[in-house]
């Protein structure tokens, strides 16, 4: 502190040669009081005071960024927790999901009739053994159970229950009982009935073959599992890690908590509770606790399941408060450090100011009195020297105290013999007189640390870091210190003892011990998951990995020692046959493989020796490492291989079905199409399902108003009766859409999903329609056929009287002179019956009781000629059209076509009338459109006369049936006609529409060469 002191006068003696100061403040400087008032001693004064501030506010800004720093770390250390806490816990469910679902499958395949099969089959002890068997490697599952439709336990993978067990009572069973088509669900914590221990249940319904409800399988995962886990991965005092559902209820908790605990997540931190989302890390109060935390929350995928972690913010700040409490302390410690040398070196420059100006003043004096004043002077200003050297040392021996008592250090001094002298701090009593071995206990003869150190002692050698501990008699736990000193010598070099520091090394050993103690919890949780985990670091160099993880790859288990290359091991483990997808393209693979770890492009299926598949999972960590999940996907890799030949048969049932399915999720808004649906659509299945307006766009607009009435149903909830509405195509073309729908619930019976069936029924309507034509045209030709049968009786009846009489009235004609009456009388007799034996001949025609005789013709020929001979009987004012095309031969009689062609052109010139009109024949060749094979000769009458009604249409060729008067004909023309096209094989239509005229078409086969063998054959 002296030399200190003499630095600083020294300092200020150098002002003496600042003359242009001394000349600007001769004039006003002449009383200490002035020299205060004068600009450097202000100037030190805010000089100092600006650097205190300056040291305060960085003070205040290191830990202003070191309490964020803390916040910041916690709240990402709490995110990545809460993704390892996911997909941990979704694992777990998707593990009790499958078993559930291969059980629910197993009785699906049986084909349940009824309950009492089912509980024959349930309750056998194939049954137990196969519930065993399923959770084998499973250790989330406590126990499973088959349970009736009564809710009467039938059958348990653990030991027979003593008593039986009931859960008709429990709302998950309820739920599945009113509701099918639920899938799994979870149900709310409960007490085991078997135990007694909290558990949840993952339930799934079992139905007959017939949808009716025969009971459920449901899992027991016990509570305290999910609390286990998170005890082995908790992070330490202050945190939480919870498990909850959607509607906020707690499932489970470390530090665990009673059931009954009225715990409930605030909902407004859920979102919209869509699968992977997540919140957080937001700052909260603890839903149980309520003190303030930091909280992170994770969707668990699709399960109505929330994992939360949580860390009270007074453990996040416990280590900042000590930062901060340091860094306060040293800023205090320069702060007052810099305001004592400020005050010493401004009294120190006044008191030479003054002196110099008095100096000055006295310079014109006389000598004897300069010398005197001289004298005087020198001795005030060694008194003032002196003076303020010894304030100096006693300021500077005060700062020196009050640091040595206030820093984080202990000074201490030592006799010759090692003995303290001088410890500052508290405790200095209890180690005055005592060696430093003597204090901790230790044996320096027999200790040879403590021999040692006594040796150094003795030879005068200084010494640093020797580290010893201290048990005092108030405190049960040892204190840890490390001291360095060196020798004091004098003037003479003779040895006076030795001077040093003490450092309280505590906290910081302890927090080691820590350290080192969570270090191995660290490793023994890893070691406990039972998924294989692994680290590497900033270099790619693995730092450590589980058991599971080496025997995921037990190929390359050797080599997994610390230090080793990602890239070693990869390469290791194709050259030993360890990765099958690598064979044939090793380096191709083995580069793609680390382009993907060092860019942790997430999770990447693995397909390893042995036949089984891994999933690897990597993150990048904050200090640059790398860590890395491996999860065993062997069982559900083969069940996404049955799933998707499951869906693969599926499919194509769907194809040959032509029925396909669509699938809207209401929750998410998610519409799914098969590849079906979208072929009857003719869309492509690259794109996405069109929505709303697009959807609407395809519907035929007569059609869209009832497709957005079922949309209407379906928002409500409710199931709608089946549809069926016209489509059009992107390309054009019309189809029938038949469409049902099915609406399933979840356990609270809201609906959440919608599933529709979707069938192209264009064909099979169509069919329909020609079948129910066909039976018309059956039953109408059956009426003919008896109307046939009995006109022809009635015909040939009458035909046997008329031929008398016409015989016997045309020989009395002879008999009678010409211009007699009675003569007169027999023609018209013979008129009469020659008109009824024209009659007769038509109804025979009709009856086809006439003999016919088909022979080869030219449809053309025969067709040409009876226009010829039609065309004089046709009014001047009705124009013939002829279309005759080239047209195969045909097997007919040409006596009866020539009748068909007549009656259908005098049909046409009655309907046109006295009117101008058209008549157009057509004789074209054309395809039967039920069987392409078959060739037709097609013939056309058509007319632009009055048409006909369609209840007159109906009943055209009904025998005895005309719309004109009594004397204008028979009824029987178009009766004949169809009689005679039916004899040949052939088929007549109509067209028809009031004021629009009408059209006739006969189809007639055209011969066959087999036909015409047979022709030739018979006449020969």
């Amino acid at each position: 502190m002296v030399s200190m002191v003499s630095k600083v006068m020294k300092l200020g003696v150098g002002w003496r040669s600042l003359s242009l100061w001394r000349r600007a403040m001769r004039p006003a400087i002449t009383t200490p009081e002035a020299a205060l008032r004068a600009r450097p001693p202000r100037i030190i004064g805010y000089g100092a005071a600006l650097l205190i501030i300056a040291l305060m506010t960085a003070d205040g800004v290191t830990t202003w960024h070191l309490r964020r720093t803390a916040m910041e770390n916690a709240e990402d250390s709490l995110g990545k927790l809460n993704r390892v806490l996911e997909e941990q816990s979704v694992r777990t469910l998707q593990g009790a999901d499958l078993v559930l679902a291969a059980i629910d499958a197993e009785f699906a395949s049986a084909g349940m009739r009824d309950a009492v099969q089912f509980r024959r089959s349930a309750a056998s002890s194939d049954a137990h053994l196969g519930l065993a068997r399923k959770i084998s490697g499973l250790p989330q599952i406590a126990a499973l159970y088959l349970v009736d439709g009564t809710g009467t336990v039938l059958s348990t993978s653990g030991q027979r229950p003593t008593r039986e067990i009931n859960i008709r009572n429990r709302a998950d069973f309820a739920t599945l009982r009113d509701h099918a088509n639920l899938g799994t669900i979870i149900g709310a914590p409960v007490l085991s009935q078997s135990d007694g221990t909290p558990t949840i249940y993952l339930a799934r319904r079992l139905s007959g073959i017939d949808g009716r409800f025969l009971g459920v399988v449901s899992a027991a995962i016990r509570l305290d599992y999910f609390e286990n886990f998170y005890r082995d991965v908790s992070i330490g005092r202050g945190s939480a890690i919870a498990l909850w559902r959607t509607d906020g209820a707690l499932v489970a908790r470390y530090p665990a908590v009673p059931l009954d605990t009225k715990a409930v997540l605030d909902s407004s931190l859920l979102g919209d509770g869509s699968p992977s989302e997540k919140f957080g890390p937001v700052r909260t109060g603890n839903p149980v606790t309520g003190e303030p935390v930091v909280l992170a929350g994770q969707r668990l995928g699709s399960y109505p399941l929330i994992a939360t972690t949580s860390l009270t913010i007074a453990s996040i700040l416990s280590a900042w408060k000590i930062e901060a409490a340091i860094v306060s302390a040293v800023g205090l410690i320069l702060s007052i450090a810099i305001g004592v040398i400020a005050i010493l070196f401004r009294r120190q420059f006044v008191a030479q100011l003054i002196m110099t100006r008095t100096y000055a003043r006295l310079a014109n004096e006389s000598q004897a009195r300069r010398d005197l004043v001289r004298a005087v002077e020198r001795a005030e200003a060694i008194a003032a020297e002196r003076r303020l050297a010894q304030e100096a040392l006693q300021h500077s021996e005060r700062r020196f105290r009050d640091i040595a008592e206030f820093g984080a250090d202990w000074i201490w001094e030592s006799d010759v013999n090692h003995r303290f002298t001088f410890l500052s701090g508290d405790g200095a009593q209890a180690v005055f007189g005592k060696t430093r071995w003597e204090v901790a206990g230790a044996d320096p003869v027999n200790d040879p640390y403590w021999r040692r150190h006594k040796a150094d002692l003795d030879a005068r050698r200084p010494f640093r870091g020797f580290r010893f501990s201290i048990t005092w008699p108030d405190s049960p736990t040892a204190q840890h210190f490390s001291a360095s000193g060196k020798p004091i010598l004098d003037d003479q070099g003779r040895f006076q003892g030795y001077r040093g520091t003490i450092t309280n090394e505590t906290e910081a050993i302890v927090a080691s011990q820590r350290a080192r103690l969570a270090d191995r919890l660290l490793r023994d949780a890893v070691d406990s998951i039972s998924e294989g985990f692994v680290i590497f670091d900033a270099e790619d160099r693995l730092v450590m990995s589980n058991e599971a993880y080496r025997r995921m790859y037990p190929e390359i288990a050797d080599m997994m020692v610390p230090g080793t290359s990602f890239e070693d091991l990869i390469r290791a483990g194709v050259a030993r046959g360890q990765f099958i997808d690598a064979e044939t393209r090793e380096e191709e693979w083995i580069a793609e493989r680390i382009r993907c770890h060092l860019q942790t492009a997430g999770a990447v299926e693995q397909r390893l020796s042995g036949d089984r598949w891994a999933l690897a999972s990597e993150r990048r960590m904050s200090d640059g490492g790398i860590a890395g999940l491996r999860i065993d996907v062997t069982a559900l890799k083969r069940a996404q291989f049955a799933l998707n030949e499951s869906q693969l048969r599926l499919g194509e049932a769907e194809k040959i079905a032509q029925l396909g399915c669509s699938d809207f999720n209401i929750v998410t808004q998610k519409l799914t199409w098969s590849n079906e649906t979208y072929r009857i659509f003719g869309l492509d299945p690259h794109e996405p399902p069109p929505r709303s307006d697009a959807y609407l766009a395809l519907v035929d607009p007569r059609d869209r108003g009832r497709v957005s009435a079922l949309w209407a149903e379906l928002n409500r909830g409710e199931k709608p009766e089946p549809v069926e509405y016209w489509i059009i195509r992107p390309d054009g073309q019309a189809r029938l859409i038949h469409r049902d729908h099915e609406i399933i619930h979840d356990s609270r019976g809201t609906a959440i999903r919608v599933v529709s069936t979707l069938q192209d029924v264009t064909e099979q309507r169509a069919a329909e329609q020609r079948s129910r034509e066909l039976e018309r045209l059956l039953i109408h030709s059956q009426k003919l056929e008896a109307l046939g049968t009995m006109a022809g009786g009635l015909a040939h009846e009458l035909n046997n009287i008329l031929a008398p009489v016409l015989s016997l009235a045309t020989v009395a004609l002879e008999d009678f002179p010409a211009d007699s009456a009675t003569r007169q009388d027999l023609e018209m007799v013979v008129i009469a019956s020659q008109r009824a034996r024209d009659l007769v001949r038509q109804v025979l025609a009709f009856g086809r009781k006439q003999a016919m005789e088909k022979r080869l013709i030219e449809p053309a020929a025969t067709l040409r000629q009876t226009l010829r001979m039609m065309r004089a009987t046709v009014p001047a004012s009705i124009e013939l059209v002829e279309q005759i095309d080239p047209v195969p031969a045909i097997l007919a009689d040409p006596d009866q076509l020539q009748q068909v062609i007549v009656n259908l052109v005098t049909n046409a010139q009655q309907a046109i009338g006295e009117r101008i009109g058209k008549i157009t024949i057509s004789l074209t060749q054309a395809n039967d459109m039920a069987d392409p094979d078959v060739r037709l000769v097609r013939l056309a009458v058509a007319d632009d006369g009055c048409g006909m009604e369609d209840i007159v249409a109906q009943r055209i060729f009904e025998p005895f049936f005309t719309t004109r008067e009594a004397d204008r004909g028979s009824g029987l023309g178009l009766s004949v006609v169809h009689g005679i096209v039916t004899s040949h094989g052939g088929r007549i239509e109509l067209r028809t529409a009031p004021s629009q005229g009408s059209e006739f078409a006969i189809s007639l086969p055209v011969a066959e060469r087999r036909e015409l063998i047979s022709l030739v054959q018979s006449a020969a």
